[in-house]
């Protein structure tokens, strides 16, 4: 099964070579769904409203900003920060939703994408209304290569990779399963032929009459059982 990730970025690749319509006018399909009506105009710079849109049409919505919707880089920046799914340009990884800075006079962040690979010296993201003339008014949808040096973070978005296991858990979980408890002469039949021989040859003795025969098995349980292995072997020689 294809994971969050994956399936994010595969949708928004879909869309590498869309343009606005005319150019320049930001006019283009993100837009549209984003407002809800056809929109046009300096007011409407689209970058985050694709963003919005990837995630939504690929059933992930709920992962972004909670289910919310900005038009605004700054407003991701700050949302990033407030819900502490902030992460530096270090920290990037694929699936984030990094934040560039590209205009000292800018807000806290002027352009956005969504990360496709990242060496912690450089990234590739696809983006919308950039180019290589105009990087963050640029009217189309590309997957763009760049440094580090304009990235001013990212929003992490909560995807299920998360949310595994933490070794602290795991130990938890591990403790639980190696007290098993019980099972005395309880074991599967297809067993049955193995079970009575290493009975019978004394390699496996059990504690007072309990064998533990579908408990967890230890180091040291098979060290005992190659070691009464081993004094069997020596008697027989």
């Amino acid at each position: 099964m294809m994971d969050d990730i994956t399936r994010l970025i595969e949708t928004a690749g879909t869309f590498i070579g869309i343009t606005e319509l005319p150019p320049g006018t930001n006019k283009v399909a993100f837009n549209t769904h984003y407002y809800g009506r056809e929109v046009s105009g300096d007011a409407y710079p689209w970058c985050a409203a694709f963003v919005w849109d990837v995630f939504r049409l690929a059933g992930l919505s709920e992962l972004y900003l909670g289910g919310g919707k900005t038009a605004s880089c700054a407003e991701i920046y700050t949302r990033a920060k407030a819900e502490g799914r902030f992460v530096t340009a270090a920290e990037l990884r694929r699936g984030d939703v990094v934040l560039y800075k590209f205009s000292r006079t800018a807000a806290a962040a002027n352009h956005t994408g969504i990360v496709t690979y990242s060496s912690g010296a450089y990234l590739r993201a696809i983006e919308g209304n950039t180019s290589v003339g105009n990087d963050s008014n640029g009217g189309a949808v590309m997957e763009r290569t760049r440094t580090l040096e304009n990235v001013v973070g990212a929003y992490r978005p909560p995807f299920m990779e998360e949310k595994g296991l933490s070794y602290e858990d795991f130990e938890r979980y591990m403790d639980r399963y190696l007290g098993i408890e019980g099972t005395c002469e309880n074991h599967s039949e297809w067993a049955t032929d193995a079970v009575e021989a290493l009975k019978r040859l004394e390699i496996v003795r059990g504690s007072g009459g309990d064998f533990g025969w579908q408990k967890p098995v230890t180091k040291e349980t098979v060290a005992q059982m190659l070691w009464n292995y081993i004094q069997k072997v020596k008697e027989e020689v």
